[in-house]
């Protein structure tokens, strides 16, 4: 998690590599043969989203720890004379109790997602055949490859206009059903 991207991105576009790489070893103990995971268009972008998930998965389990930990003791210790079963306190208790803690676990990850570049840059460069190319990398090729620098300044703002857009109905949502 506190790795920079581009270590990140080095480090699985080495354990990706068909001939040097620990994933296709270990594969191959097990008769499946090797893949081309980020050189192979219907496998790249199954191949970024386990980075991002192996990069992103502990800052999540941190905030969802964090609100466990938070919540308050009372509702349970209700729900135990009550004779409430561990199922029914997770569904009735916990659950809602930590819906405002999951909004922003989705808030943190849809804004990261929708402007992740470095990872995606260092492994694939957008590519095999565009299949990883992304809103940020079609930015970054337009502005540096192609020198389309006004466009790309626009294209930039036309993002960060619907990443606003995107964040702001996830929270009026939450709010209706928080209230509710």
């Amino acid at each position: 998690m506190i790795m920079t991207p581009i270590a990140v991105g080095n480090m699985w576009k080495l354990m990706y590599s068909p001939t040097l790489g620990i994933i296709n070893y270990f594969l191959s103990f097990l008769g499946i043969r090797g893949l081309e995971w980020v050189a192979d268009p219907k496998w790249a972008l199954f191949s970024l989203i386990i980075v991002d998930a192996w990069q992103w998965t502990p800052f999540l389990s941190l905030v969802f720890l964090a609100g466990l930990i938070s919540l308050p003791r009372e509702p349970f210790e209700a729900a135990l004379v009550d004779g409430a079963s561990s199922l029914k306190t997770l569904r009735f208790i916990i659950i809602p109790l930590l819906k405002p803690i999951f909004i922003v676990g989705l808030l943190f990850r849809l804004i990261d997602s929708l402007r992740t570049f470095d990872i995606i840059y260092s492994l694939t460069g957008g590519g095999p055949v565009r299949s990883t190319e992304t809103f940020n990398i079609f930015i970054y090729l337009r502005a540096f490859r192609d020198l389309q620098i006004g466009y790309s300044s626009a294209l930039t703002l036309i993002l960060l206009f619907l990443i606003i857009t995107v964040c702001t109905l996830i929270v009026r949502w939450s709010r209706i059903e928080i209230l509710e």
